[in-house]
């Protein structure tokens, strides 16, 4: 297996779906290959693209058993987990029937006046009065800033944590018996193709983990959607594997599950695009209606679920409400007429983000330069402004005011926007502001947005011209545009929000 390229990996993986009976591996009734196909999608990218790594669940899932296994005594065991239990029971019980679940991350927030701002759920949840109705769940690391409308959040990892002590201890004490029947029937001729392949023998490892992880998680959502008893539950980002198995849970009670778009939707991100072997009943780990951004965004998803018969998914244009609510507001940003450049996280290198030609364009002082970190680049940043003032350049750009003012903002004052495949293109788009694109990743990712609606630009950043090219393409760039990407499905949108 030689990786080329994204659509390569794509191709690879429908492959496997063309060639193993993957709709019969089941976990207590849940299809599992969703969770297989999105991790082994993660790991080749990673791969192929320079951060390689094994994505399967968290390396530190059996830590609580590991380091109970390391105190020694069967006593101090049972000292140390039977408080963490009954903590979750009680944990349980306070968390209160709600009609909306909204389930997100800290790295979907922005601090505005020293709170964490939800720039998709706090925006809904504010403008239409949701808050007596809604539950808030956070996922990954959280953040020490205050999180705006933090009532309404049912403390996620104080649950989980305690949880694990909860299921731990079950084992322990014999009261732990599997309700998840496994069927598997031709998985380890999978494995055995997997093993058999040099870029996949690596992910063979992962497996176990997401075998471990999805029953007890099962367990864990199972019992807080039926303390919740929500009516419909909204994520970002399903693919995480927390709200994933949440989602599969949800679908398997019959609760409405709904993704909202917090980026690039494409064929080639095998969470959204190029499902080629959905059943007419769905996954249960796929959410089953996507809330997109603009009407460009929806084609990944309808390519394939507009052939299910059954007619198990929905797909609408529902807007961008961190884009609409900053619409609204006066503008009053202090800097105007810059080029703003988003940056990617992890995959690409310093010195691809920062690569010489661009350089030079920054050194010229043509324009006034913003360089907005990533919200997962936090502990890259100082990295990056070492590497900016080796190359005598960091006093010529803005990397504060660029990053920790609202994206919305950022870009509605800007002359024009640069990025290698960032979600930001899009953004950008709906509020008439024009990219240049830098990747071939967001080439493809952005093809109508640059072959439709002319408001991206392709410059390959491998380009030996590059800076000849990019100083012809920004006289360009200097009007905006009134193409209206965004035309709302109202009633969709309203039937979300109860009114």
């Amino acid at each position: 297996m030689q990786i080329k390229d994204r659509p390569y990996i794509r191709d690879y993986i429908n492959s496997i779906e063309q060639s193993f009976p993957i709709n019969d591996w089941k976990i207590g009734g849940v299809c599992i290959w969703p969770f297989i196909r999105i991790r082994l999608y993660l790991h080749l990218v990673y791969l192929y693209e320079g951060n390689a790594t094994t994505v399967g669940a968290k390396k530190t899932e059996n830590s609580i058993e590991t380091s109970i296994k390391k105190l020694g005594s069967t006593l101090w065991k049972f000292v140390n987990l039977m408080p963490a239990a009954i903590k979750y029971k009680w944990w349980l019980k306070t968390i209160k029937s709600k009609e909306l679940l909204f389930v997100g991350n800290d790295a979907h927030r922005e601090t505005i006046d020293g709170e964490r701002y939800n720039r998709f759920f706090d925006v809904l949840i504010d403008e239409h009065s949701l808050h007596n109705k809604t539950a808030f769940m956070e996922y990954g690391t959280p953040s020490p800033i205050k999180k705006h409308n933090d009532s309404l959040s049912i403390g996620y990892w104080r649950g989980m944590e305690n949880f694990k002590s909860y299921w731990f201890l079950k084992a322990k004490l014999g009261f732990r018996k599997t309700k998840f029947k496994k069927e598997l029937t031709g998985f380890n001729d999978f494995v055995a193709f997997l093993k058999a392949n040099e870029d996949t023998k690596g992910f063979v490892k992962s497996i176990k983990g997401i075998f471990a992880y999805i029953p007890k998680t099962m367990l864990f959502f199972g019992e807080v959607l039926d303390r919740i008893e929500p009516q419909k539950i909204m994520t970002l980002c399903y693919y995480s594997l927390e709200p994933m198995v949440l989602v599969a849970v949800a679908n398997q009670k019959c609760i409405d599950t709904y993704e909202m778009q917090h980026g690039p939707q494409t064929r080639d991100h095998l969470a959204y695009g190029s499902w080629s072997q959905v059943p007419d009943s769905g996954y249960f780990a796929l959410p089953r209606s996507y809330w997109c951004w603009d009407k460009n965004s929806i084609k990944a998803v309808s390519e394939w679920a507009d052939k299910i018969q059954s007619e198990s998914y929905k797909i609408f244009v529902g807007g961008n409400p961190w884009i609409d609510y900053w619409r609204n507001k006066v503008n009053d940003f202090q800097f105007k007429d810059y080029v703003l450049y988003s940056l990617q996280p992890g995959i690409l290198k310093i010195n691809e983000l920062f690569f010489p030609a661009l350089v030079e364009c920054i050194r010229s002082q043509k324009f006034k330069w913003f360089i907005r970190l990533h919200p997962r680049q936090g502990g890259e940043k100082e990295m990056i402004i070492n590497f900016l003032k080796e190359k005598d350049i960091f006093d010529l750009v803005n990397i504060e005011d660029a990053t920790y003012n609202p994206l919305p903002l950022v870009l509605v004052n800007s002359i024009f926007h640069l990025t290698h495949f960032s979600g930001t293109a899009i953004e950008a788009g709906l509020l008439g502001k024009r990219s240049i694109i830098l990747n071939e990743i967001g080439r493809v990712a952005f093809k109508q947005l640059i072959e439709k609606d002319g408001l991206a630009h392709f410059l390959d950043f491998k380009s030996e011209d590059f800076e000849q090219e990019f100083n012809a393409l920004s006289k360009k760039l200097l009007t905006h545009s009134d193409v209206n990407l965004q035309v709302k499905d109202t009633a969709e949108v309203n039937h979300f929000l109860g009114i």
